[in-house]
């Protein structure tokens, strides 16, 4: 048995989430090549990235710094042992585990970044957040509330089926 790594990003104004391509060996170039993924990404779906807080894992090296410094991000480091002042990204990954990656039997690499793939898209396009209003991250703005019956509605499954969600049934 082999433990992989996958690095899991939050922008914490959108809630976005950005999960990274799963390795078996989390060095110093894997690391700082996913720090340049993340920046290209934020870029790419045009959100502000100037503050990077991280906790103090020894994987954790300068090379992952010094990639986000270059792209204009402050990094700040936690307080060792403080979980507290991460608690967005820790509800992230915590959800991550429990609605996604407890149900598998994960055998591969390819295997984990297709399940953090489907996860992501489905947390930044279906999740429901309260401090977004209870819509998504990636969303079109509430409009007017219409009530819609029983058999208007349809069971979508993300995930492999292992979630699910409700949307309007189209006409």
């Amino acid at each position: 048995m082999k433990d992989l790594f996958q690095l899991l990003f939050i922008h914490i104004g959108t809630r976005r989430i950005w999960i990274s391509p799963a390795t078996n060996n989390p060095d110093a170039n894997w690391m700082s090549e996913q720090a340049k993924s993340f920046m290209e990404h934020c870029d790419d779906v045009e959100l502000k990235h100037t503050i990077i807080m991280r906790d103090n894992d020894g994987k954790f090296q300068k090379g992952f710094d010094e990639v986000l410094e270059a792209g204009k991000c402050y990094v700040k480091k936690n307080t060792p042992a403080s979980p507290n002042l991460n608690a967005f990204v820790e509800r992230a990954v915590q959800t991550y585990e429990h609605k996604c990656l407890d149900q598998f039997i994960v055998i591969s690499p390819r295997q984990l970044n297709v399940i953090g793939r489907e996860f992501q898209i489905w947390y930044n396009t279906k999740r429901s957040h309260m401090e977004r209003d209870h819509l998504p991250p990636i969303r079109e703005e509430p409009g007017e509330v219409e009530t819609i019956s029983i058999d208007q509605i349809e069971v979508k499954k993300n995930v492999g089926g292992l979630i699910k969600s409700f949307e309007r049934k189209l006409a």
